[in-house]
């Protein structure tokens, strides 16, 4: 068994990062949570949603995960062709092994 995290677990910053749009702040937080912790899976679902962040907010939301040994799950809402060919997109980006 393995121990993970989600967007889901911290509802309250995930509010306030939605709030003040700034997604990729709370993700950085929750791995290095997830770092101290040894947790090593962390999702991102629709409450802090990826396709907000910037590829570069992405790009370095990765590194850190990577140099931290965590692996990235990706989660989504909404079952439009358009939103699904995005999020497998950003699944695939952060080699999440499904989309949930």
């Amino acid at each position: 068994m393995f121990l993970g995290t989600s967007s889901y677990t911290w509802p309250f910053f995930a509010r306030q990062a939605a709030s003040q749009e700034d997604y990729s702040l709370f993700a950085l937080q929750m791995l290095r949570h997830a770092s101290v912790n040894k947790i090593r899976y962390c999702q991102f679902c629709d409450n802090l949603p990826p396709h907000k962040w910037t590829e570069d907010d992405r790009r370095h939301i990765k590194l850190v995960a990577e140099e931290n040994d965590i692996n990235i799950q990706v989660g989504t809402r909404g079952l439009t062709p358009g939103n699904m060919q995005r999020y497998l997109a950003i699944a695939a980006f952060f080699g999440s092994p499904f989309l949930r």
